[in-house]
């Protein structure tokens, strides 16, 4: 349903789906969703708080690619980004 409410432009909808994908399923993908919602509507800085989450379950080496990336390209800081 996220998806859905994504291709009919209705950001709170749509978050709300993903959010509870996650839960449900803390999945690389299901955050990857999320991700990529929170980047279609310039929302860097909620895009890096979901992937340090994920990351602080799962250790999984793509959120933190995807959390040095937020850093670097948006000016943000976060105490896992790597230099």
């Amino acid at each position: 349903k996220g998806y859905y409410f994504e291709t009919v432009d209705d950001f709170v909808q749509a978050e709300s789906y993903y959010k509870k994908a996650v839960e449900v399923g803390n999945t690389w993908i299901c955050n990857k969703h999320l991700l990529d919602l929170y980047l279609k509507y310039n929302k860097p800085r909620q895009a890096l708080r979901a992937m340090e989450a994920y990351y602080h379950l799962s250790t999984d080496d793509k959120a933190l690619k995807v959390i040095n990336k937020l850093t670097k390209d948006y000016g943000l800081s976060s105490k896992l980004a790597r230099e």
